[in-house]
């Protein structure tokens, strides 16, 4: 995150054009003059995360991986159909692992796999998250009743469900504008109670870093509310060359 951020105010520093190269030789006569920009932002989360949880069980290690494949494809293409092209998807690994079952005073050795799903909605009402989330309870194979032994038995689970932003980095970006925006006028204010003139940015701190790119606001999927508007700030050092 930290060379996310480094990259971000590089790229603001370009855009604003306040780098100035100074010749090698005059860098001893120039004095250096820091000011704190501050900046801070009022933002409502836009993007949907629900992760799925799937488990499945059986007697032979290949196979059981064969039907998992078989079993996140049934799944992703239910949700797709029925949510067409409002949902993404994505797929993680299937991870298999044995243990030993005692059977009729025999070790059986079972496999359980265990694969996750990332389901992501943007700008969608409650009611989308609300019917996504009673679509996976109603596919869960678990939930179905079967008189018979299944010799391959899946479940699903909500692991976990909250918002964040699907763009951080483009509101990050905007508050680090702002902030060396807030730092330049400190600057100005400065420069003209001297005779001092610009030269240009010598050095960029962050002190108070945003954390835009890892907000997470939980879902309760048993009571499913709006996500509410939160406040992000943040605060840079600016030091600046000026003879």
């Amino acid at each position: 995150m930290r060379q996310i951020k480094k990259t971000i105010i590089l790229i603001l520093i370009i855009l604003l054009n306040l780098i100035i190269t100074p010749p090698l030789q005059a860098e001893r006569d120039f004095k250096n003059i820091s000011t704190i920009g501050s900046a801070q932002i009022t933002l409502k989360p836009n993007q949907t995360i629900i992760k799925l949880k799937i488990s499945g069980e059986g007697n032979n290690q290949s196979e059981l991986n064969y039907q998992f494949r078989q079993e996140i494809k049934k799944i992703a293409n239910k949700l797709e159909e029925y949510f067409s092209n409002q949902l993404t998807i994505n797929t993680g690994d299937i991870k298999i692992a044995s243990y030993f079952e005692k059977n009729n005073h025999f070790d059986k050795k079972i496999y359980k796999g265990i694969s996750y799903l990332e389901l992501s909605i943007d700008d969608h009402p409650i009611e989308n998250i609300d019917k996504l989330i009673d679509t996976i309870k109603d596919l869960n194979p678990a939930s179905k009743k079967v008189s018979y032994n299944q010799p391959y038995d899946f479940s699903y689970e909500l692991s976990k469900a909250y918002y964040n932003f699907k763009d951080p980095l483009k509101q990050e970006k905007k508050l680090l504008e702002k902030a060396i925006n807030n730092s330049k006028a400190k600057l100005d204010s400065l420069l003209k109670l001297s005779s001092l003139k610009l030269v240009g940015i010598y050095q960029l701190k962050e002190i108070i870093p945003s954390k835009l790119s890892i907000y997470q606001e939980e879902i309760n999927i048993d009571n499913v509310k709006e996500a509410t508007e939160k406040q992000f700030k943040t605060e840079l050092r600016v030091i600046y060359q000026v003879n």
